[in-house]
């Protein structure tokens, strides 16, 4: 297919070309340019490409088909000029030819590629992939594995000879080495001449910086169309809520613990986590107790009882399994024994959100994260402010999304994202 559309770039380009010079201009090793940029300003005129061309259709010249037709790519849709990205560490990352093959290593980022209808640039994922997402993501199934995020396997990623590397890292806090700046000169140091694209896809960044990350990861695919569709659909689900959230006085807002892993052997341990930035809670119209503190503090439960929440938000992977919740038998018996522990603790048995069992288990990824955050907010407005948004929907929106940008079929009123679930919409 990818040869079929090189050829016919390169005939339309060739019919269209004015006369030019037939001579062949020597071609360096290439590094950080412009294929058949002959002299080398990163800026590919007609003349260059039609020189590069010709020579290969008759057979001379030292340019490869990829070169001649990433080149006619680079002029025909990029107006002979690199594209850049500026990534979350406010890093530029620039391409000279265009992104054909993609190895990335977290869920929720290859999430926003299907959303960007962009797999089939894929050509590696992590190990993780096909344990967590056999049902969202089947078309990967069979992709090879390139090791963790936290532990890539640098010899499986270099032998695919990716145009790109996506990994997972949290550009919100540069200084951390494991998640941050450094991790990011880890990655570029093992995997030499691979550009290393950090996008922050997550929680940790604002909605409407999100939204800008999508714009430009969909023009550096090429994906532009695609893009604005899922920008027009989140813009149009999320607006309504945020008109109404926004305007709530902090009073109006109820205090939220949105955490993980909170129990060990049934019992609450005494060490719980708390998300610090989690953007669905505060679209949604709730506060985040933990809003301030460190992204890597650890808080006592005694702190977390003082703060009294209202609403207890606690993600768990898949209800506690490797499982896809979007698999229609995806159970739930994991939900329920950790809502059970809350709700039946001794030391929380005095905290609003439990006397008043406002206690949700929340699925941990393809849900609050990524492209799903509007999903997210969506039921999280439904549950904070049930009197705010009596017409909201959530199940619909979802369903929405599940059909059109996700292209699986499962109806999300058949899985379970949400424990205790809303009333079916």
């Amino acid at each position: 297919m990818r040869t079929e559309r090189i050829l016919s770039i390169i005939l339309a380009l060739v019919l269209l070309a004015s006369v030019a010079p037939l001579a062949i201009t020597p071609v360096a090793a290439y590094e950080k340019k412009i294929p058949c940029d002959a002299d080398g300003d990163n800026e590919l005129t007609k003349e260059e490409l039609v020189n590069a061309i010709l020579p290969y259709m008759l057979g001379e010249g030292d340019f490869t088909l990829d070169d001649v037709g990433d080149a006619s790519w680079v002029y025909a849709y990029w107006g002979g000029k690199p594209k850049t990205f500026t990534d979350g560490f406010g890093e530029d990352v620039t391409f000279y030819r265009p992104i054909e093959r993609i190895v990335s290593v977290w869920c929720t980022n290859n999430e926003l590629l299907k959303v960007l209808n962009a797999t089939d640039k894929l050509v590696g994922v992590d190990a993780g992939m096909t344990g967590v997402s056999t049902t969202l993501f089947p078309e990967l199934s069979d992709l090879p594995d390139c090791g963790g995020w936290y532990a890539p396997n640098f010899e499986a990623i270099l032998s695919l000879h990716p145009d790109v590397y996506i990994p997972w890292l949290i550009t919100t806090d540069p200084a951390e080495s494991f998640y941050g700046i450094q991790r990011k000169r880890y990655l570029e140091e093992n995997l030499p001449g691979i550009p290393v694209l950090c996008i922050d896809n997550y929680e940790y960044r604002t909605g409407e910086y999100f939204i800008e990350e999508v714009r430009r990861l969909g023009d550096i695919l090429d994906k532009q169309e695609e893009a604005e569709e899922y920008i027009e659909f989140y813009e149009r689900c999320m607006d309504p809520i945020v008109t109404v959230t926004e305007g709530l006085s902090e009073d109006e807002k109820p205090r939220v613990w949105i955490t993980s892993l909170f129990f060990t052997g049934g019992q609450v341990t005494s060490s719980p986590y708390v998300y610090t930035v989690f953007d669905p809670v505060d679209l949604a119209g709730g506060r985040n107790i933990a809003a301030g503190l460190p992204r890597s503090v650890k808080v006592g439960l005694g702190w977390v009882i003082e703060q009294d929440p209202e609403f207890i938000f606690l993600q768990i992977w898949a209800a506690g399994n490797r499982k896809s919740p979007y698999a229609p038998d995806y159970p739930i018996s994991e939900a329920e024994k950790q809502v059970k522990v809350i709700l039946d603790s001794y030391e929380l048995s005095n905290v609003s959100a439990v006397v008043n069992k406002n206690v949700y288990v929340v699925q941990y990824s393809h849900f609050t994260k990524g492209p799903a955050r509007v999903i997210a907010t969506a039921y999280m407005a439904k549950l904070l402010h049930p009197e705010l948004f009596p017409n909201l929907k959530p199940q619909e929106i979802h369903q929405e999304y599940v059909d059109r940008f996700l292209r699986i079929d499962v109806s999300v009123n058949e899985a379970n994202f949400v424990y205790p679930p809303l009333e079916k919409s």
